[in-house]
């Protein structure tokens, strides 16, 4: 578990980062389209060949984050990203073993850092 300072400068600089990069997710049709620092880049469901989540230790709270690979590309994207929530549904509704994983992620390991493998492509 990171000690106090190292969890502020975490947060200090994941907060830097989304104020500079505003990013979003958008759910179009069969694939997903991750815009950050105004260029947009698109995977088809198809293409994922890894999904994993994860939870980081903050001085402020917890910060749940997703990351998707695949296509010789890796997002990670925290649950402050516009359109986070329609892309844990969508990852939920078209992965249904994976709501477990992630339920468990929301209820345990307050101020621990975290990062599982929800689903990988065989």
């Amino acid at each position: 578990m990171p000690n106090v300072m190292q969890r502020f400068l975490r947060e200090w600089r994941i907060e830097r980062r989304r104020k500079r990069e505003r990013a979003t997710v958008d759910l179009r049709g069969e694939e997903i389209v991750y815009t950050r620092k105004r260029k947009p880049q698109r995977i088809a469901w198809e293409a994922i060949a890894q999904i994993d989540a994860g939870v980081l230790a903050m001085v402020s709270g917890d910060l749940l984050y997703v990351v998707i690979a695949g296509s010789n590309l890796r997002w990670e994207i925290d649950e402050f990203v516009d359109g986070f929530a329609a892309l844990e549904t969508a990852i939920q509704s078209r992965y249904p073993s994976v709501r477990e994983k992630w339920l468990e992620l929301h209820r345990a390991h307050a101020h621990n850092d975290i990062l599982v493998t929800l689903w990988k492509r065989d």
